[in-house]
């Protein structure tokens, strides 16, 4: 009887580590873009993916099946990021933070210097030495981190405000001055690689109809929903007004294209980062002690 019922733990413990690397191994590469870009070395990141993991193991029980798993990963990951600070007993150092802006979360520190003798390191600098990857780790932590959550790795508004314990609100405003201050860094790089893109000019419309358009919203409403159309959270009415204003104003249309390419370049440039073997090597030895 109790040879039994210990085979059954046995085969119950191999099933709940097979369920759990099946879980892990498709958000694997989430996990180490998302510790690299907070940490800004490699050893680290490797290093906070496997707490991760050992975290992530030690609750699995408490996961809902029907939850988002990569959340629940990328929310450990965050929270063992922030506990090894408190217990190191240190601040991070940050980038100079405007005044209007010291209400941010200032708890990531600032990587030292990167590269090193092998590949892996190598590659590393030169990944970290492309313009748009650059520009993003120039921001702030309370910039990039929502920066990263939404625009990088396609969390929702509430999905990381849930990650990073902050009001939805504040992740919006956040991540809204986080692309404008991006934009302006980025400005040369994107206009550059779009240049051979820029869809040919629009016919002129008749100029009454432009004056009824336009009587709808001015630029400058049109600008300050830009972001909120791009992402697809407009409703059908304050959509067709953004439309509407598009279809008459070649300088709002360009503003879009440049929105549009900018998070196309952030996505690419920041899924173009590939998790190490070391790291592969790590998680298949993890596997095999829990």
């Amino acid at each position: 009887m109790a040879h039994n019922a210990h085979k059954g733990n046995g085969e119950a413990q191999v099933a709940r580590k097979r369920r759990f690397e099946d879980l892990v191994a498709g958000h694997l590469d989430t996990l180490y873009r998302t510790a690299l870009t907070v940490t800004r070395k490699r050893e680290d990141a490797e290093d906070l993916v496997q707490e991760t993991l050992v975290k992530a193991w030690r609750s699995l029980d408490s996961f809902q099946e029907d939850g988002n798993f990569r959340g629940w990963l990328i929310a450990i990951m965050y929270n063992a990021y922030r506990d090894r600070y408190r217990k190191q007993k240190r601040q991070p150092a940050t980038a100079p933070l405007e005044s209007d802006d010291l209400y941010l979360y200032e708890g990531a520190a600032e990587g030292e210097s990167l590269g090193g003798g092998n590949p892996e390191d190598s590659a590393l600098t030169e990944e970290l030495s492309d313009p748009v990857l650059k520009a993003i780790q120039g921001l702030s932590p309370g910039f990039r981190e929502p920066l990263l959550l939404v625009d990088l790795e396609g969390f929702t508004y509430q999905e990381a405000a849930e990650i990073l314990g902050l009001l939805q609100g504040t992740v919006m405003s956040r991540l809204h001055r986080a692309r404008k201050r991006l934009g302006r860094q980025l400005a040369e790089y994107v206009a550059g690689d779009s240049a051979e893109r820029r869809p040919p000019a629009r016919k002129r419309a008749d100029p009454q109809q432009v004056l009824a358009r336009r009587r709808g919203i001015d630029c400058g409403e049109a600008c300050r929903h830009l972001h909120a159309y791009v992402d697809g959270r407009l409703d059908e009415g304050d959509a067709r007004k953004i439309e509407d204003h598009l279809s008459t104003c070649r300088r709002c249309c360009d503003r879009l294209e440049f929105e549009r390419r900018q998070r196309a370049l952030m996505v690419a440039h920041h899924l173009g980062m590939t998790v190490p073997r070391s790291l592969l090597r790590r998680f298949t030895h993890l596997i095999t002690q829990f």
